[in-house]
């Protein structure tokens, strides 16, 4: 046992063709100073709300590896759309890809979407703590850009003209993969609790 956090965080990847994701992650979480321990690991894929499934994840993972670990989930929720394609973005742009979206949506008015990223942390004992971050925008008529990837070229964030893959900077300001970091972040180094 120990005062601060451990030498090592494991974060948890159980979808490696999320790769794009994993590695915009793991880039913002080293840059805050964070040292990250990769690890592919399968757990059971849990139903719910995102709160939800990274809440079980989180706790699955810690139990299985029997150390503290992070994991995360990313969403897109298309409001015409009743939250689809929600967290099976890698699968819907797999399948349908940027143009099935904009096919679904093509005689909608209501354009709103909001993309979710959620982190979940926890180690053996613990509940489990949530970091959430939340950016609302709308879809666009057509793909936009060609920087980025999924789907920044259909994303314009609230508040600007211009695409994720128009103007990727954006997610590195204010987008929602980077409000749950810097709350993780702020957290995780704040802790005082022994380990």
């Amino acid at each position: 046992m120990r005062d601060g956090p451990p030498a090592h965080e494991g974060l948890v990847s159980k979808r490696p063709r999320h790769k794009e994701s994993f590695e915009e992650t793991l880039k913002y979480l080293t840059q805050e100073g964070m040292k990250i321990k990769p690890i592919d690991i399968e757990y059971p894929e849990y139903r719910g709300t995102i709160e939800e499934i990274v809440t079980e994840g989180a706790r699955e993972c810690s139990n299985i590896l029997q150390s503290e670990v992070i994991i995360f989930r990313i969403g897109l929720l298309i409001d015409s759309l009743n939250g689809f394609p929600g967290f099976a973005t890698g699968y819907v742009l797999k399948s349908i890809g940027i143009e099935g979206i904009l096919k679904l949506m093509e005689d909608t008015k209501n354009r709103g979407a909001e993309w979710i990223f959620c982190i979940g942390y926890s180690r053996p004992g613990i509940e489990p703590k949530i970091f959430k971050g939340v950016c609302r925008g709308d879809i666009s008529l057509k793909p936009k850009g060609n920087k980025g990837y999924a789907f920044d070229p259909i994303f314009i964030l609230g508040g600007y003209n211009k695409t994720f893959a128009e103007e990727p900077t954006l997610k590195d300001k204010v987008g929602a993969r980077i409000i749950a970091i810097k709350k993780f972040v702020r957290w995780y180094k704040s802790r005082k609790e022994v380990i």
